[in-house]
């Protein structure tokens, strides 16, 4: 029996649902702040110019019905302010976060019984009327809409076709795609590690379409090569594939759409076929009649076209490798790029001849009148994902946007500040365009306005052009080659920020009290910690905030904080001060460092583990990887890594230009940063390239570095300089924060919201808000003369101030 025809049951189902919504609504009230009736009500026309009755609130609260508009609005305004009550903003309508909501409000729409069924929601729009692809054969076209088949002439262009047929196909279904409700303009690409160097020049860069593998094309030296590149780890797969000819530069790359075949064209006519799998030759080589400058493997994966230097362009049958009939001549000049639509049955090429031409995919027959009108040549077609609309690039520095079925532009053209390479759409309509300046700027093709700040693929490195850009089959990854031999990668993210990692959120309220009066700049001392014993100069609390580490001159000791007594003696051994401390992720190790040495302790029982870790002078810095598997270790000569497996060193010394005063891992594991005197350098913890420099040797030191909770910043203070940087792209953000003297130590607290700065002869300590980079509240000073370090409590409500005076406590 259909459960909509059982009343009883649906009933109970129904009436539980609701039960259920109001119990969640009760809690997510009482978690903000219990706010009266009157406060919520004012709070949503202040927000959204809409009312929230009492008696609506009271229907909500209690169980029963109200609209999903309603529910949502009720959920937006509750979600308005935060876990202690203070006002934030509202969630976006789109929001992950209203996601369960929104659900469950759907799900009672469709449980209440018939009797008593809403009208269904209106829609925000009018959905566009679906279209049918187009079938690949010609039986369902009219005769009159179809040239004959016309041997096309040696020397000639086929003639063109009638412009009356669409090749419109509806886009891929992306349902499943947690991306795929949010608006264009609401997404973001971040950074996915550091550059990482492939060849001398790269060529082109195509994703797989099964899976994570990148394969990279370009030239090494006197030879050509391929490279393919794990995505997800950034990390070489195998060894580069072996150019099996004289070519000395891959030209173009293409994947069949099945990810079985991997097709290389090079500077010598031939077409390769790898098996990506078994990194094994297939078959015999292609040969076209020039120079190979780009291909294409039709959507059903049966043939592959070559287009080349001299302006011909030819199909093969993939299966048997073999040509379809005869090279025709496409383009006046070199053919720079094939495209087909989605639908298979349209084909676009560009030149550098400065046109565009559309032909019919099976024919061969030109598709109305060429696309001309710009100055320079065409480097790059590419097809929106429903077909309906196709970007030409090229080296006027502009981006044109054609309707195909009219062969009207669409709009006026975008314009970038250089030479355009590549263009590329993402499945969900994104637009990426890779320049001549060495970045790649994102465009909402609907709005034509671009899609925030260009994306920088490699600032470190000269003639760093971006030549190919291209999005993974799933559009959750942008991959930009350069000329330069780097390739950098991005992940697409949703929202104006990535996400900070959940913090502990105290369960308590006094507890969620202190961090509120914190966050609002209201933090008050809650004692000294009896640490007369000796000056401290170090500080750190262990990951679950049931120990707190300090060093100085007479060793290192842990405290516990609820009386704040040491639990044991110092632990000694060290040749001088301890100037720094670190505790492993997991808790289990503390490491301290001295003059001319680490030491490594087991936390728990307070002795040493393994042989001291030698080094050259004093240790001011130290820093575990996220994952615990590298130990980052500064002195005056550069910064040591070591495994905490092996307890060995591992490569060679990252150098530095003067001594290290600090060393930070990003919470992704993938940076590392150093700050010293003359500079900060950023280095890929992984693979160690060569460093990129954010501070040049301008007599500006660098005290401390510290990345925040979300790996978007990173945060450097020194005697001159108190900055915030962006370390992908390595650009300052905002003016240098203002400071009453010196910056002795940084920290960001782990719940991303606060940056403590310390330092200054007066002992300040400013709190700073992460998002806005206004101060909060007042300077935090307590007398303890100079600050030497600080640290926050693993859930954000502590923040510990280590001076000459001794250690203080804040909440």
């Amino acid at each position: 029996m259909d459960e909509r025809q059982s009343g009883q049951h649906d009933e109970n189902a129904y009436d539980k649902a609701l039960e259920a919504q109001g119990r969640a609504l009760r809690e997510l009230r009482a978690d903000r702040g219990e706010k009266s009736y009157r406060l919520i009500d004012e709070r949503a026309l202040d927000l959204f110019d809409k009312s929230l009755p009492k008696a609506t609130l009271s229907d909500a609260f209690r169980g029963r019905h109200i609209g999903i508009d309603r529910l949502m609005l009720l959920v937006r305004t509750l979600m308005s302010w935060d876990q202690y009550g203070q006002e934030c903003p509202a969630p976006r309508h789109t929001s992950e976060a209203l996601e369960p909501w929104r659900s469950n409000g759907k799900r009672l729409i469709a449980l209440r019984p018939r009797r008593a069924r809403p009208e269904p929601a209106r829609q925000a729009r009018e959905p566009l009327p679906p279209v049918e692809p187009p079938q690949l054969d010609h039986e369902s076209i009219p005769a009159s809409e179809i040239e004959p088949e016309i041997e096309p002439l040696p020397g000639s262009a086929p003639p063109p076709v009638s412009t009356e047929r669409l090749f419109i196909v509806q886009p891929r279904e992306t349902a499943e795609d947690p991306y795929h409700d949010a608006p264009v303009g609401d997404v973001r690409y971040v950074p996915m590690g550091m550059p990482f160097a492939t060849h001398a020049r790269v060529c082109s860069v195509a994703f797989s379409p099964v899976s994570a593998l990148i394969a990279v094309g370009g030239n090494s030296g006197l030879s050509g090569s391929v490279r393919l590149w794990d995505s997800a780890r950034l990390l070489p797969v195998g060894e580069p594939l072996p150019a099996p000819g004289s070519y000395t530069s891959v030209l173009s790359l293409a994947f069949s759409p099945d990810g079985c075949l991997l097709a290389v064209g090079d500077d010598k006519r031939s077409v390769h076929q790898w098996d990506p799998a078994t990194r094994t030759l297939v078959g015999e080589p292609l040969i076209h009649a020039s120079r190979v400058c780009c291909m294409a493997f039709s959507p059903d994966g049966r043939h592959l076209l070559t287009g080349g230097a001299d302006g011909t362009m030819r199909q093969w049958a993939a299966a048997t490798r073999e040509p379809v009939g005869e090279a025709f001549d496409a383009h006046n000049d070199a053919v720079s790029s094939i495209e087909f639509n989605p639908g298979g049955r349209l084909l676009a090429t560009g030149g550098d001849d400065g046109i565009v031409r559309l032909w019919d995919a099976s024919t061969f027959a030109m598709v109305g009148e060429p696309f001309v009108g710009r100055e320079g040549t065409v480097s790059s077609v590419a097809f929106s994902p429903d077909g309906r609309l196709l970007a030409v690039g090229g080296s006027d520095h502009t981006v044109w946007l054609w309707d195909v079925a009219t062969g009207e532009t669409v709009g006026e053209p975008l314009e970038h500040k250089s030479p355009v390479f590549s263009v590329a759409f993402s499945p969900h309509g994104h637009l990426a365009v890779g320049v001549d300046d060495g970045t790649v700027r994102l465009w909402d093709p609907g709005t034509l306005t671009p899609i925030g700040d260009p994306l920088i693929a490699d600032y470190s490195a000269d003639d760093a052009a971006v030549v190919s850009v291209t999005f993974s089959a799933d559009g959750r990854r942008l991959a930009a080659g350069s000329k330069n031999g780097r390739v950098r990668l991005w992940r697409r993210a949703t929202g104006s920020r990535p996400a900070r990692p959940a913090a502990a959120a105290p369960s308590s309220l006094a507890a969620r009290m202190v961090v509120g009066a914190m966050h609002r700049g209201a933090a008050a001392s809650i004692g000294l910690l009896d640490d007369t014993y000796f000056l401290v100069r170090a500080v750190a609390f262990a990951p679950d905030g049931a120990l707190f580490a300090t060093g100085g001159a007479e060793g290192v000791l842990l405290w516990d904080l609820a009386t704040r007594r040491p639990i044991a003696d110092p632990m000694t051994g060290h040749s001088g001060t301890v100037s720094s401390l670190a505790f492993s992720p997991d808790g289990q190790l503390l490491a301290s460092g001295a003059g001319g040495m680490v030491q490594l302790w087991d936390a728990r029982t307070r002795t040493p583990v393994g042989d001291p870790i030698p080094h050259k002078g004093t240790v001011h810095a130290l820093a575990f990887s996220p994952d615990g598997a590298l130990l980052a270790s500064g002195d005056r000569h550069g910064v040591r890594l070591t495994d905490q497996a092996t307890h060995t060193p591992i490569g060679e010394r990252l150098s530095h230009y003067d001594a290290v005063n600090s060393v930070a891992f990003s919470p992704d594991g993938r940076l590392l940063a150093m700050g010293g005197p003359g500079a900060v350098r950023l280095w890929d913890a992984a693979t160690r390239p060569a460093s990129s420099e954010l501070l040049t040797r301008n007599g500006d030191g660098t005290y401390w570095v510290a990345f925040s909770p979300d790996g978007g910043l990173l945060a450097t203070g020194g005697p001159d300089a108190l900055r915030l940087w962006d370390p992908h792209s390595g650009k300052p953000v905002g003016d240098p924060l203002p400071r009453t003297g010196p910056v002795f130590a940084v920290a960001f607290s782990p719940d991303g919201r606060l940056l403590a700065v310390a330092g200054g002869d007066d002992g300040f300590v400013q709190l700073w808000d992460r998002d806005t980079l206004a101060p909060v509240g007042e300077p935090l000073t307590g007398g303890n003369g100079p600050v030497f370090a600080v640290a926050f409590s693993p859930d954000s409500s502590v923040l510990a101030v280590s001076g000459e005076r001794g250690t203080v406590f804040w909440t």
